[in-house]
């Protein structure tokens, strides 16, 4: 990554970046992923080449910490340009009404390109999950069809283990849309304290985003 982040091309930030925030959101360092995107967004220029990665911004909940994001986004003339600023405009959206409206216009930008796995999360996003159970499955990603089959995991994969009460009502705020902050002043929890609580969230359900989060609990209802 820091290879990459000094001067590599942009490939090697679609490779390594990803990869770097999955991991450390796996291990329940929502932090740490964060301060990745940061300092990526410190040192590119525009979202050429490395939609992929900006998009992650809106995922992670800094949407309104690095506005430029959706500006790069909205200035390229890429082809896949306007499917990722749909995509980015899903993630980072309020309401489930315009999560839903962009994250429609998002798949159906994304089958045009040929791009599966975006289109299956984007059909994920926008509560299709037949669509996206069928798209994960034509991509060959496995692991994205158990989970939105309530499948269980393959060995050697992380099993589920049991939230606490108190993270249990965290993730039900952060999946019903609501920020850090406002999950922070409905149960008297600081900023930091809710982010520490979603990081163990996201490792004990094998999740990697509040999105995820969102569509979990969506199929659970």
């Amino acid at each position: 990554f820091e290879q990459a982040l000094r001067g590599g091309a942009a490939w090697q930030l679609l490779q390594a970046v990803p990869a770097l925030v999955d991991r450390h959101l796996a291990e329940g360092r929502l932090e740490r992923a964060r301060d990745v995107l940061r300092r990526v967004m410190a040192h590119a220029g525009s979202a050429r080449d490395i939609a992929a990665v900006v998009v992650k911004v809106a995922e992670l909940g800094l949407a309104r910490e690095l506005p430029q994001a959706l500006r790069w986004l909205e200035a390229e003339t890429g082809a896949d340009a306007p499917a990722f600023a749909h995509l980015y405009r899903a993630l980072s959206a309020r309401g489930g009404v315009e999560r839903e409206r962009a994250a429609r216009a998002a798949a159906a930008a994304f089958a045009q390109l040929g791009y599966r796995l975006f289109e299956a999360w984007a059909c994920e996003l926008a509560g299709d999950l037949a669509a996206a159970r069928e798209r994960y499955a034509a991509s060959g990603a496995t692991h994205d069809v158990r989970r939105l089959a309530g499948a269980p995991h393959a060995e050697g994969e992380p099993r589920e283990g049991r939230l606490t009460p108190r993270e249990a009502q965290v993730a039900e705020l952060a999946a019903s849309g609501l920020s850090n902050r406002a999950i922070g002043e409905q149960l008297s929890l600081s900023d930091r304290t809710v982010e520490h609580h979603l990081g163990v969230v996201f490792g004990k359900l094998g999740l990697r985003s509040r999105v995820e989060l969102a569509a979990r609990r969506g199929s659970e209802r």
